[in-house]
């Protein structure tokens, strides 16, 4: 029997199946190795595919938030008693030592439940604490990004730390001083047997992601259909409410020949050809997983360079290269670029060291300091 100081809760209030489930997942596997049992608790109900099948780990579903875009301050204070009387009777069946909670509103109840139980509660948000971006005047913006940090710090002070997946959310917390900060950096998917990338003789690239505004993967389109290669191809991993826009563009754009539409694979690359990069074109990330197994998997990277993950993980010329966001015209140079430079690109050195900063033993002792 797993003793209490071995227990961790992760509540999430929406686990669709997507970047936030993988870093469940990993670390799910990465604890219950050292000895953890871990349990997870979502208050949606809906699922892309089963993710959680198969896990390290339990889980119970209660559907609060029957589509994303109902998590916001009016629904959670709406729901708050039914939340409150959810969370109660799990953590007291149970008793934790730590509680990890992903979406910044559930710290609202983060004081109430630390008053009824003994266990330590810590924020581990799993996107760019600051990453919506209002269109209009400055003042707006300023007067926007004002009350968005206060909201933060409202929501983020009761917990007893934050544990942050990359360097930029870590910053972005900075400013609250009542608040410790933890980087983790984000478990990957290490496994025993890995099957490295070879570059392959004709441009061929791979996008993974929801296809939807956040992603732009019409952007990518775009900057793709600039490029002075031949017979290049682009294999679009995913779907989402922007697939038809998108699709509509590449006719558009006379580019539908190029483009390989597979749609969900998990993992994305368990069907992995030979690769270029894989491009990632977000306007906002927390630490991107798919990243991370892309280098794992000894795939070259391409993002942009406003990114955390560019910061945390990319070199210059050894595993991938960055472009100025939103410049159509930089990406299509780094396009370009890294094809012409694909005999420079080693598999088996982007792959180890990927595991040299983000193995199992590197985020368990990263983690450990936490618990300890």
């Amino acid at each position: 029997m797993i003793n209490k100081d071995k227990k961790i809760l992760i509540i999430s209030a929406w686990l669709p199946g997507g970047g936030v489930e993988t870093v469940i997942s990993n670390f799910s596997r990465i604890m219950s190795v050292k000895g953890y049992e871990i349990k997870v608790i979502s208050l949606s109900d809906y699922l892309e595919w089963n993710w959680f099948k198969n896990k390290e780990f339990t889980i119970s579903f209660y559907p609060v938030f029957k589509k994303e875009n109902e998590i916001s301050i009016f629904n959670v204070i709406s729901n708050f008693g039914k939340v409150n009387r959810i969370l109660q009777k799990e953590i007291k069946e149970y008793l934790p030592s730590n509680i990890l909670i992903t979406h910044t509103l559930l710290g609202l109840f983060v004081g109430r439940l630390k008053s009824h139980f003994d266990t330590h509660i810590y924020y581990w948000p799993m996107n760019t604490v600051f990453n919506a971006k209002t269109q209009g005047y400055k003042m707006v913006n300023h007067i926007y990004n004002f009350l968005k940090r206060k909201y933060v710090k409202y929501m983020v002070k009761p917990f007893d730390g934050a544990i942050c997946i990359s360097s930029q959310i870590r910053e972005q917390l900075s400013y609250i001083d009542e608040t410790a900060r933890f980087l983790t950096f984000a478990p990957l998917n290490q496994r025993a047997q890995i099957t490295l990338n070879e570059s392959p003789s004709s441009p061929h690239f791979i996008f993974v992601g929801r296809i939807d505004q956040r992603k732009n993967l019409c952007f990518l389109l775009e900057s793709l259909a600039k490029i002075k290669l031949d017979n290049w191809k682009l294999d679009i991993v995913g779907e989402g409410p922007e697939k038809e826009r998108a699709y509509d563009l590449c006719e558009k754009l006379e580019i539908q020949d190029n483009i390989n539409w597979i749609g969900l694979r998990f993992p994305p690359f368990s069907e992995m050809p030979s690769y270029t990069s894989i491009i990632m074109t977000s306007l906002s990330e927390g630490f991107p997983m798919v990243i991370i197994d892309a280098l794992l998997s000894g795939i070259p990277v391409i993002c942009p360079t406003h990114l955390s993950i560019y910061n945390d993980a990319i070199l210059e010329s050894e595993n991938g290269y960055g472009y100025e966001q939103n410049s159509n015209e930089s990406l299509t140079h780094v396009i370009e670029k890294i094809y012409c430079q694909r005999k420079v690109y080693n598999g088996k050195h982007i792959s180890e060291q990927c595991l040299n900063n983000f193995g199992d033993d590197q985020f368990f002792k990263r983690f450990g300091e936490i618990l300890n």
